[in-house]
């Protein structure tokens, strides 16, 4: 075996040593996103979930105002409109919480 071909092949040892390395780093960072994307799609569906619950609840407490005269029917549809805001309210700081998340771990 000639000198040439023994540094040609160190070469490519080192070259080959290189790539394992970045495909080792680039597939634990793959094996990261697929777990923060599984993390978030169940926080979704918990909170999908308990927007259902906490929806039916209103509504019935809403029927129930409504069934017992026009003064509580009154009172029944503003405490909607109460709720209503107040869930857009969590939504967006929930929103507002992650965007600024994202920010902290982008600059990181």
């Amino acid at each position: 075996m000639r000198k040439e071909d023994a540094d040609d092949i160190v070469q490519q040892n080192e070259k080959l040593i290189s790539d394992l390395t970045e495909t080792r780093a680039a597939m634990l960072s793959y094996k990261n996103m697929c777990q923060v994307i599984a993390d978030q799609a169940k926080n979704l569906k918990l909170m999908q979930e308990r927007k259902k619950d906490e929806h039916d609840n209103l509504l019935e407490a809403l029927r129930e105002m409504q069934s017992e005269g026009s003064t509580k029917e009154r009172v029944g549809k503003l405490y909607f409109i109460i709720m209503l805001s107040r869930w857009q309210e969590a939504s967006v700081n929930k929103k507002y919480e992650a965007v600024i998340s994202e920010v902290k771990d982008l600059r990181n």
